[in-house]
């Protein structure tokens, strides 16, 4: 078996093929822990090379939500035009 290419898969998606491969995931920096969801940035070693049975994979994991859909964000129709915000919500008119 040979390492394989982590980077770019979500930290839970880079679990699998770790394992298949009989390998440890763990964070590059040994003062932190793996945390519990990112995108894998950064591999050692490198995908593709020969471990050691039960070698541990240290992953460089980029936390910023890149495995998160983006939330939309409401728009209004063209033309609307808010004209009243009364305690039942804001209602709009269309001008042509």
């Amino acid at each position: 078996m040979l390492v394989p290419a982590l980077v770019g898969l979500t930290l839970i998606d880079a679990h699998a093929p770790a394992l298949r491969a009989r390998l440890v995931l763990a964070s590059a920096d040994p003062t932190r822990p793996l945390p519990i969801a990112g995108v894998v940035v950064d591999q050692q070693p490198a995908a593709g090379l020969k471990p050691d049975p039960a070698d541990t994979v240290r992953v460089v994991v980029d936390e910023g939500g890149h495995d998160r859909a983006p939330v939309p964000t409401p728009r209004r129709a063209r033309g609307a035009v808010l004209t009243d915000r009364s305690a039942t919500g804001p209602r709009s008119t269309l001008h042509s």
